[in-house]
């Protein structure tokens, strides 16, 4: 199940080549600061929201169908540095989590992935408050491309 969502993250948001390292630049999903939901495996608009706080984590994970559906919801905290929490409830699919820094180029995956809403919220409100500590919250399998 793990190897399936990493290689769906990897799929939906593949890591890019040296000629594309850029490109992030122009998707708002990585590069606005804000909350951005992603659904129906990209397919549908993306849904932005500007403002971070722990109530709009909350809000915004909870409006989404995380049963009948299939969700991503990124908190860019500065533009290239984001923290992904998204899947589905039905556990075809599971749960998963990624960290993105652009410019160490870095992508990291959740060793352990969440099984519940909650722990999607702490994992993006732990991200959210800057200081590092969410990489001593949770383990995450760090890649350098």
């Amino acid at each position: 199940m793990k190897r399936f969502l990493t290689s769906l993250f990897t799929m939906l948001l593949p890591i890019s080549s040296p000629a594309q390292t850029n490109s992030w630049q122009s998707d708002p999903a990585e590069s606005k600061i804000g909350i951005h939901v992603i659904s129906n495996f990209g397919d549908d608009p993306v849904v932005s929201y500007p403002t971070i706080s722990n109530d709009a984590i909350q809000s915004v994970l909870r409006s989404v169908d995380w049963i009948n559906g299939f969700h991503q919801v990124v908190v860019v905290t500065s533009p290239g540095i984001s923290m992904e929490v998204g899947g589905s409830l039905d556990p075809e699919h599971g749960l998963s989590a990624m960290y993105r820094d652009r410019y160490d180029r870095v992508d990291a995956v959740i060793i352990n992935p969440p099984e519940t809403i909650e722990e999607m919220e702490n994992i993006l409100i732990a991200f959210n408050r800057q200081d590092g500590t969410w990489r001593k919250e949770y383990a995450f399998d760090f890649k350098r491309y």
